[in-house]
C-alpha cells in the first residue's frame, strides 16, 4: 500500500498531454501520513484486535522490567549477604585462634 502511494507521482499528465493534473488530497495524506483505509472504518472492530498490540507490547515490557528489577535486587541483596556472611567468618575464625591460643598457654602452664 505504501508502495503504491509512494510510486503515484504528485503531478500527473492527462493522456493529451496538455494539461498538468493535481492532486491536493493524495499530497495532504503524503504529508499528514493519513492511511486511506484507517480514515472511515466500516465496522468497528472488537477491543482485543483494536488494542491487543499496544497492550501486549505494554505487559511485555513491564514483565521484562521487572524481571530485570528483580534480578538486579537479588545481586544487591546477596553481595550484601556475603559481605555480612565473610566478616561473621572473619570473626568465628578470630574468636578461635583466642581459643587455641587460650588452650596452647593453659597446657604449657599445666605441664610446668
Amino acid at each position: 500500500m505504501a508502495s503504491q502511494i509512494a510510486d503515484t507521482p504528485l503531478l500527473a499528465l492527462p493522456r493529451t498531454n496538455m494539461l498538468v493534473t493535481f492532486r491536493p488530497f493524495r499530497i495532504a495524506q503524503r504529508l499528514s501520513g493519513a492511511r486511506p483505509y484507517t480514515t472511515k472504518p466500516e465496522k468497528q472492530l472488537p477491543f482485543i484486535y483494536q488494542y491487543g498490540t499496544p497492550l501486549v507490547k505494554c505487559v511485555l515490557i513491564a514483565t521484562v522490567t521487572n524481571l530485570a528489577l528483580q534480578q538486579w535486587w537479588t545481586s544487591l541483596e546477596y553481595v550484601e549477604y556475603r559481605k555480612d556472611m565473610d566478616a561473621e567468618i572473619n570473626q568465628l575464625n578470630d574468636k578461635i585462634k583466642d581459643l587455641e591460643a587460650r588452650i596452647e598457654k593453659s597446657s604449657v602452664e599445666i605441664r610446668k
